[in-house]
């Protein structure tokens, strides 16, 4: 896992990073707190978003394109290291990196599921 943001506390920790496999992209956001207990009934909460790589080259452009970004490195099929330094580049030590990669997905009709523990 390659992780955009962590931060932790005395009694609490929130993280938010990217898995990669053949068939998907797996963005994810972890807290650690009282707050997530007194929210959902767990000490902890994990949000996912899951991105099938058939729309990777599609959600990489607009998250570029939210952001300023040069997309000229994004092919139709980007490989790994791709995938990861355009991510890096565009959300690496930023808090909101979750939720703006959600906006992003939603703001350009991008097919993902949004699943949460």
């Amino acid at each position: 896992m390659l992780y955009f943001y962590e931060d932790k506390g005395e009694g609490w920790a929130y993280n938010v990073g990217v898995e990669l496999d053949p068939d998907k992209i797996l963005i994810s956001e972890w807290n650690l707190s009282q707050t997530a207990k007194d929210c959902y009934g767990d000490s902890d909460a994990e949000f996912f978003l899951i991105i099938k790589r058939k729309n990777a080259e599609r959600f990489l452009r607009a998250c570029c394109n939210e952001e300023g970004l040069s997309k000229e490195k994004i092919d139709e099929n980007p490989t790994d290291e791709i995938i990861l330094d355009v991510l890096k580049k565009l959300y690496m030590g930023k808090k909101s990196a979750f939720m703006n990669m959600k906006k992003v997905l939603q703001r350009n009709d991008i097919s993902y599921e949004f699943q949460h523990w």
